[in-house]
């Protein structure tokens, strides 16, 4: 099989295995190494646990790679944002300032966001959003804000973090929001992959292959394997949240 595949190399050790291959050729290799398992040996490729790893890439602004190469190249976004908040102290109309924040820098990373796992990203966006918070509070109070005790400032954060129609201010957070994003995006993936068939992709059929006799397409139909996965991560997201976004 990786006689057909001469740019993927791969190891198998006791249950797990695992492969290093080039974005365009993992797919197709790891699609036929789960038809061969269960044709030869009647196994089947759990795909939680399997490991395909891809040399660091960003593929239409994802970063795909190890989890270290993931995590610098989101820092490196985060970091661009931070210094750019920094920039705009020079706006002298407080209004214009907070719609700058609020509309253009604190949304850059949402793409980041909804396409790249939570535990890689939740640290580094959380300094974004103090980040925000802190610009906030400088131009709003005129630098006066660093009075505040520590219980007075957290009000104003929750304030300021609040959605509009809970009587805040409409700031989200990026950490909290990534993780609904995620799971979002994860699940529209699967709704995706139950529209393709041999007719429209002649290469690999991805519904078939990944989840045989199922239509992906149509929630009531997925398995409980599935459903399971989702209500499990929608639990995770209500509990990583703040009481107060419950």
């Amino acid at each position: 099989m990786f006689a057909r595949h001469g740019a993927c190399t791969g190891a198998a050790i006791c249950d797990d295995v695992f492969i290093v291959a080039p974005l365009v050729e993992g797919p197709a290799l790891t699609a036929e190494l789960k038809q061969v398992l269960k044709q030869d040996l009647d196994l089947d490729l759990y795909v939680p646990k399997f490991n395909c790893f891809f040399p660091g890439h960003r593929i239409n602004g994802v970063p795909i790679s190890n989890d270290e190469w993931v995590q610098q190249f989101v820092q490196k976004k985060a970091a661009a944002v931070q210094v750019d908040v920094g920039k705009l102290d020079i706006i002298s109309d407080g209004l214009i300032h907070y719609q700058m924040l609020r509309f253009c820098q604190k949304t850059r990373l949402a793409f980041l966001g909804r396409n790249t796992p939570t535990p890689l990203i939740s640290d580094i966006f959380a300094k974004v959003d103090a980040t925000i918070l802190e610009a906030l509070c400088r131009k709003g109070t005129t630098d006066a804000h660093g009075e505040w005790t520590a219980v007075f400032r957290r009000f104003v954060d929750m304030k300021l973090q609040l959605s509009y129609f809970r009587g805040g201010f409409g700031v989200t957070p990026n950490a909290g929001s990534a993780i609904s994003a995620f799971y979002a995006a994860s699940v529209s993936l699967v709704q995706w992959l139950g529209f393709y068939s041999h007719t429209e992709q002649n290469f690999i059929d991805l519904a078939s292959t990944w989840a045989p006799g199922q239509d992906l397409a149509n929630q009531d139909q997925w398995t409980p394997h599935i459903r399971h996965l989702c209500k499990s991560r929608c639990h995770d997201f209500r509990g990583a949240l703040p009481k107060r976004y419950n």
